[in-house]
């Protein structure tokens, strides 16, 4: 145990600072009043300057969503985020000092500059630097208690991979629906999950855990509040430790998050394209869904069944050529798509 009655006053943890080595040295270092070079994944006190934004809330280290009010003290990650339906911001590219203004720009405490909101959603709410921790002028970043996965060789698990052309067009549920399914086929199977891209959020390793996962990881869990700033070969070696963890499992599942252009998730469909993995792909639309099938049929992916719950369905196999698509909602197909996948991952 540690003493955390310096961090008494802080309404609420990002969801991001899981490691509790992380917290104890959150709490016994030094507040620090500037941090010259921001780095993703610096821990920052940030201090909410308004009652309303974007998000209500923040995600606490157990998953609630912590209420969040003006002048409530948050325990914040400095990112970037750059998501196709939320607001987006990006790191500092200089030196953030005490009293200078960011944004909110993730429930999970993301902070960061916000360049860009979507129309139907509030702006993101602003927060104030109070400090940073450390010591100093070197500021604690969430890569600093990390412990290097030390498994090593290659997996031989296989791989169900859930990506789509956009974020919210279900994905996270597609997966735990299909997991579920291969939990009531195999009840002995051993399932690992990955969250491989995107913004970090607690919620989907949850998710993953209530529908029948034995061991979940992410890229949080590596230091990385979000994928879409971290250099492409750091990424990679990302992604195998990823699955270095993982190797003791039967069968892996792995949510890409967002879209198949960006937040390194080329790198991820790089790495998985030379493992026993087969992919679903979740759409909105047809023409998201061609150039999503045509992506991944240059890493070898052929016959990739699609998945949709707002497409006429009929309408979606005639326009993509009589490709395998299913309702995410239907409990029959979602059940026969999970045994055709799990008979030819034996």
């Amino acid at each position: 145990m540690f003493d955390v009655s310096p961090l008494a006053e802080i309404k609420a943890v990002s969801s991001c600072i899981r490691n509790t080595d992380l917290l104890a040295k959150i709490a016994q270092s030094k507040r620090l009043n500037r941090n010259r070079e921001p780095q993703e994944g610096d821990v920052v006190l940030t201090r909410v300057l308004s009652d309303s934004g974007a998000w209500d809330f923040i995600e606490s280290t157990t998953g609630r969503e912590t209420r969040i009010y003006s002048d409530d003290l948050i325990l914040s990650i400095l990112g970037t985020r750059r998501s196709g339906t939320s607001p987006s911001g990006m790191l500092p590219a200089s030196q953030v000092k005490r009293g200078e203004v960011l944004s909110l720009v993730s429930a999970s405490g993301l902070v960061a500059i916000a360049d860009s909101t979507p129309r139907f959603y509030r702006e993101p709410r602003k927060v104030q630097v109070e400090a940073f921790f450390g010591v100093a002028d070197r500021v604690i970043n969430l890569r600093d208690c990390i412990r290097p996965a030390t498994e090593t060789g290659s997996p031989q698990f296989g791989v169900v991979i859930v990506a789509g052309t956009a974020a919210e067009v279900g994905k996270t549920t597609a997966l735990t629906r299909l997991m579920r399914e291969f939990r009531q086929l195999s009840p002995r199977l051993q399932i690992g999950a990955i969250k491989a891209c995107g913004t970090g959020r607690l919620r989907d390793c949850l998710a993953y855990r209530d529908t029948g996962a034995n061991r979940v990881v992410d890229f949080v869990d590596f230091g990385w509040p979000s994928t879409y700033n971290i250099p492409s070969q750091s990424y990679r070696c990302l992604m195998k430790q990823m699955l270095a963890v993982l190797r003791q499992v039967d069968t892996v599942f792995v949510e890409i998050g967002g879209d198949l252009l960006e937040g390194r998730a080329p790198e991820a469909l790089g790495e998985l394209s030379g493992l026993r993995a087969l992919p679903v792909l979740c759409v909105s639309d047809a023409m998201g869904a061609t150039t999503g099938l045509g992506i991944l049929e240059k890493h070898g992916w052929k016959d990739v069944p699609v998945a949709s719950h707002r497409q006429n369905l009929k309408c979606l196999q005639e326009r993509l050529a009589g490709a395998q698509t299913l309702d995410t909602a239907n409990g029959q197909e979602l059940a026969k798509l999970a045994s055709s996948l799990l008979d030819k991952l034996r």
